[in-house]
């Protein structure tokens, strides 16, 4: 399992790269505008995908990789299904019809090609996540590695060789890619779900996720927010210039987060059966492991921004550089907080984690509109960042600890040292 844990995180190093080589190819093709404007569709597909996983993803992690049986898996599995069919048709139908309701306000805003193109991107994700999931679920890592490498690595290929493509193909492309990969996904499935709803499975599910859901968006949120606002403030162009930091940071933020959800059913196994001081145990460790891993490429990263952005992006995104600098302080806490929402809904404390990602997001929304409503520099919403990331670890940690004080032990204190 082990080493099934570090292939994932060796696998997701290359599609994180792959994702990073395309926006650096996409940055030096397009104008500033028109890469704004993919940054903004792409920042949207993730929040509506985000909605979609925060119905499913963590609910069906958790009831298949503690079921007792192969019966039980299938029937949590199934459930999933449905309830991501119904919820896709939804998304789709009112994306569709926003854009004939709101088209005005729609184009003002630059959100016209996410609207045109997504609801049937929407569609042919559908198959492709829940492989994902089940395959997580199952701890099939290579599955996982091979779907989101047949997702990422033919489309960096196609605007890598057609360097002088238009936005608009680019957009097809990026469809017909997950259209193929769409098909694959069916045929592993080999349609073993059934239409018929099973009412107790879905409620096992959502009970479950009502306060994953809400987590997951908040933590979209966090992160989709700075894009949103800086479009409404500055426009495309100063979007364009955030997002160059945002993508260097998916460099170390991607394969952290493949191999903490990875632990995401062992740390779930290990609190059903109250083993809280081998739950402790693996959350120190791996933290440690990977904070002190980061500290060499911080450095790089802090000393040498400005050459490191324009290698990647090109003398055009020089201005990023600062924002850079401030997201360097905001890797070295990323660990902790990634594992500390793991380990929240791994106890049982999916609405304490809600509510620890919903008042981050509200600080992160608030302090975003205070600075750039006052004119101040991008480097400032990056420090917004920062902050809120600290005050959810606090929080985090609060409740973790006062969860293990009932088993009479704290997080990252001895317990004979009370």
């Amino acid at each position: 399992m082990k080493n099934s844990r570090f292939w994932l995180m060796v696998g997701n190093i290359f599609n994180a790269g792959f994702g990073f080589l395309s926006i650096g190819i996409l940055a030096r093709t397009l104008s500033a505008n028109d890469f704004g404007s993919w940054v903004i569709f792409v920042t949207n597909m993730g929040f509506v995908e985000m909605i979609r996983s925060g119905f499913v993803y963590q609910a069906l992690v958790k009831f298949v990789s503690s079921a007792d049986n192969e019966q039980d898996s299938q029937r949590v599995t199934n459930a999933a299904w449905q309830i991501s069919i119904l919820l896709s048709v939804i998304l789709a139908f009112l994306i569709f019809i926003s854009q004939f309701l709101f088209s005005a306000g729609i184009k003002a805003h630059h959100f016209d090609l996410f609207f045109q193109y997504y609801p049937f991107i929407l569609v042919l994700m559908l198959p492709i996540n829940m492989s994902v999931w089940v395959a997580h679920a199952n701890q099939k890592y290579f599955k996982m590695w091979l779907i989101n490498f047949l997702s990422s690595f033919p489309f960096l290929l196609i605007i890598f060789i057609f360097k002088n493509s238009k936005l608009t193909e680019i957009l097809w492309v990026f469809a017909l890619v997950r259209g193929l990969v769409c098909l694959l996904c069916l045929f592993d499935f080999k349609f073993t779900f059934r239409l018929k709803l099973d009412w107790t499975s879905i409620k096992q599910l959502l009970g479950f996720s009502k306060f994953t859901v809400l987590t997951t968006i908040s933590t979209n949120v966090l992160k989709s927010a700075d894009v949103i606002l800086i479009n409404a403030f500055l426009g495309p162009t100063m979007v364009a210039i955030y997002n160059i930091p945002l993508k260097l940071l998916e460099v170390v933020e991607i394969p952290l987060r493949s191999w903490a959800m990875s632990a995401f059913p062992r740390l779930s196994k290990l609190a059903s059966d109250g083993n809280f001081a081998q739950l402790k145990s693996n959350f120190t460790k791996e933290v440690k492991y990977f904070t002190f891993l980061l500290l060499p490429f911080l450095g790089i990263a802090f000393h040498f921004s400005e050459q490191i952005v324009t290698l990647y992006a090109g003398e055009g995104f020089v201005a990023a550089s600062p924002i850079l600098k401030v997201f360097t302080i905001y890797l070295l806490v990323m660990p902790l907080d990634r594992y500390l929402g793991i380990a929240l809904d791994s106890v049982n404390l999916p609405h304490i984690n809600s509510m620890k990602v919903v008042l981050m997001a509200s600080l992160n929304i608030f302090g975003d509109w205070y600075i750039l409503s006052h004119h101040l520099e991008l480097s400032a919403v990056a420090m917004v960042t920062v902050v809120n990331t600290l005050f959810g670890i606090f929080v985090g940690l609060f409740f973790m600890n006062k969860k293990l004080s009932e088993q009479n032990d704290k997080f990252f204190i001895p317990a004979n040292s009370k």
